[in-house]
């Protein structure tokens, strides 16, 4: 079972329709917009940030990692 934990929910600014909207930023890196229309949940992939999240080898050997990148960033 694949478990990916929401570090940030916030809300959108409505569309021009006016359904209510909200974006979250998960621990995988992807970045949503969420939007109601008629009681159902749309969703759409606004960013991704694979390698934000992990741990990258750069060609000299040095591990980079971006701890909190997220966090700090979108919201």
């Amino acid at each position: 079972m694949l478990l990916i934990v929401i570090c940030k929910v916030r809300w959108c600014d409505s569309s021009t329709n006016h359904h209510p909207r909200f974006c979250s930023a998960g621990s995988d890196g992807k970045v949503m917009r969420w939007t109601c229309i008629r009681g159902e949940l749309r969703q759409i992939l606004i960013l991704d940030l694979p390698s934000a999240m992990k741990a990258t080898r750069l060609d000299d050997g040095t591990l980079l990692t971006m701890p909190g990148f997220l966090k700090k960033t979108f919201f």
